[in-house]
């Protein structure tokens, strides 16, 4: 059942929740928000009018085991694709909405403040969703220059919010069925393939090209319960290829793998793939075994640096491709 499932999942969040560390840098803050679809229409369902307010597992678990209607229903995940910007190096690719912590706020804040801002979504409503909790902060670059949040969410009601997009941020939206990443993972597997132009030295324009290939997912065009019909007020993008890779992919495996075995029929390996050409071939193996042994950046520098000494390899080029991965 997906309710089982997610619960799951919010178990283990609960159990491994951190409190925010004081890192003083820039900051970043991602918002995965899940819902689950009804198999009948929203509009047969008895709207819950009482105010409730969910502020910890038990009480979240509470409120949907007295709301038949996600019996046997699917449960879903947000994506956002960025419009495409020249300058911007992450326009065009598929995210979840999120963006820059500013002063004076917790990253928490950040993450319900940039939902609003780009897709209009208001995570505070006690009424429309839940907060369910955070995973660790990770260092996304190699440079170590910002700290990057997620912070998950699970919608209350059976009904479609409006989704309005910021169109200078967001180019389109769309639900996937998280069982496609649990149970399907295989189906919807497809590698990208990238080129980088790597700077060694800034002052003599000293640059090295990286390229190959690494793992990635084409996301569904509907999920397996499309909940919108095609005359709704801004509707989910059907058409539109949504090829996710890169550090969203890598945030999706980490919530995949909060899951015991029972609930997935997938394994890190499925979700870990490089090959990069050329004479830099041997960090194929460097990266695999980081991504197998899910290292974060700080523990990436303490076991990897005397392996890459030893094989003439720079590590701020091994973390620039495996911040660009």
């Amino acid at each position: 059942m997906p309710l089982h499932r997610f619960l799951k999942l919010a178990e283990k969040l609960a159990a491994d929740s951190i409190k925010e560390n004081d890192y003083i840098g820039r900051r970043a803050s991602i918002a995965a928000i899940f819902k689950i679809v009804p198999k009948i229409p929203s509009s047969f369902i008895p709207s819950n009018t009482q105010n409730f307010q969910i502020t910890n597992q038990d009480q979240l678990k509470q409120y949907f085991e007295n709301q038949p209607w996600v019996n046997d229903g699917d449960l879903q995940l947000l994506f956002i694709k960025r419009t495409q910007h020249p300058k911007d190096k992450h326009s065009g690719q598929v995210a979840f909405p999120g963006g820059k912590v500013e002063k004076g706020e917790t990253p928490y804040q950040a993450a319900v403040r940039e939902t609003y801002e780009e897709i209009g979504l208001d995570l505070s409503d006690q009424n429309k969703f839940a907060y369910v909790g955070a995973m660790k902060e990770i260092f996304p670059y190699y440079h170590r220059n910002m700290l990057l949040g997620l912070y998950v969410f699970i919608q209350l009601t059976p009904e479609n919010h409006l989704i309005n997009l910021s169109p200078n941020e967001v180019h389109s939206y769309r639900w996937v069925s998280f069982d496609n990443f649990t149970h399907k993972f295989k189906e919807i597997y497809k590698p990208i393939e990238f080129s980088k132009n790597i700077t060694l030295i800034k002052s003599i324009g000293l640059q090295i090209n990286v390229n190959g290939h690494t793992a990635g997912v084409v996301l569904p065009k509907t999920p397996s319960i499309d909940s919108y019909t095609y005359n709704e007020k801004n509707p989910p993008d059907r058409t539109t290829e949504y090829h996710l890779w890169g550090i969203t992919f890598r945030r999706v495996k980490s919530l995949v793998f909060l899951l015991p075995e029972e609930e997935r029929n997938t394994t890190i390996r499925d979700w870990s793939y490089f090959s990069i050409r050329g004479p830099y071939k041997i960090m194929n193996r460097l990266l695999l075994y980081d991504e197998l042994n899910f290292r974060d950046t700080a523990s990436k520098m303490i076991y990897l640096k005397p392996i890459l000494s030893a094989c003439g390899l720079s590590i701020p080029l091994f973390f620039f491709v495996r911040s660009k991965l």
